[in-house]
């Protein structure tokens, strides 16, 4: 598995110590450059620890049940936490209420105008969260109006599970340079 990582950063410290410095939920930046969340943690002996980690926390909005199987089978299923959606007020809701990393977008079957307000919502709440959209419809690219929009990257269907795994960790490595700003 790609998100298994074995590390000696306890060394000879005592348990409480240990705990204090790594628990599960607790962000850590490993070799990767990436930062990481923590799912859990097995330690051996030697102060050695085996850490399951996941790379952030996704909201993918869509009512496209192959592209949901896709999304969360690929990398983005792996390596972060996924939640699916398919209604926009929930979408935005979930950004207000929950940590979220990235919020991925599905454009097709939504209004133009409905996917720039949700777009502008999801921007006004929590400005530093980057959205990916998806779409079939290679046309809403052309339109002015959702290239005024702060999106992050477009993803034409069918998605390729790699590449939307690669846009979705750039993002989440964007948002969290953002955050140490």
């Amino acid at each position: 598995m790609q998100n298994i990582f074995g590390c000696n950063i306890f060394g000879d410290q005592p348990q409480s110590t240990r705990q204090r410095l790594l628990s599960a939920g607790t962000w850590i930046a490993l070799y990767s450059c990436r930062p990481v969340r923590i799912k859990s943690i097995t330690e051996g002996y030697t102060g050695w620890a085996i850490l399951m980690v996941e790379l952030g926390n996704v909201l993918i909005l869509t009512s496209d049940e192959d592209f949901r199987w896709q999304a969360t089978r690929g990398p983005v299923g792996r390596e972060c936490r996924a939640k699916v959606l398919r209604e926009s007020g929930e979408a935005v809701l979930s950004v207000l209420e929950d940590d979220i990393d990235v919020v991925v977008l599905d454009a097709d079957g939504k209004e133009l105008k409905s996917l720039i307000t949700t777009v502008r919502i999801i921007e006004k709440c929590r400005p530093r969260i980057p959205v990916v959209l998806v779409t079939s419809n290679k046309s809403i690219l052309n339109g002015a109006e959702i290239l005024k929009e702060n999106i992050f990257y477009f993803v034409i269907k069918p998605a390729n599970p790699e590449e939307l795994g690669e846009v979705v960790f750039r993002a989440i490595k964007k948002k969290h340079h953002l955050e140490k700003i």
